[in-house]
């Protein structure tokens, strides 16, 4: 946002739309999509996750996954609905 001179970038509003029409039960649902006072406070409300990926890999350096649950994990990511 600080590189942008005129309003919202093209991409992030791509992004945010493709992201809102997405329903699938391993993607996080968007809510909605709130201004606050200024157009510079932009907040995407999503559905609450207990845990996200990027966090456990963070946090566990040893092996974070048995081989079963990465198994189940790859599946949730080459499913399609």
């Amino acid at each position: 946002m600080e590189q942008e001179r005129e309003g919202f970038p093209m991409t992030s509003l791509r992004e945010v739309k493709l992201l809102m029409q997405c329903k699938h039960p391993y993607i996080v649902n968007v809510q909605e999509i709130v201004v606050g006072r200024s157009i510079d406070d932009i907040f995407i409300v999503m559905e609450y996750c207990e845990n996200d990926l990027k966090a456990l890999m963070h946090e566990n350096k040893s092996p974070l996954f048995t081989l079963s649950e990465t198994k189940c994990l790859m599946q949730q990511l080459m499913s399609v609905s």
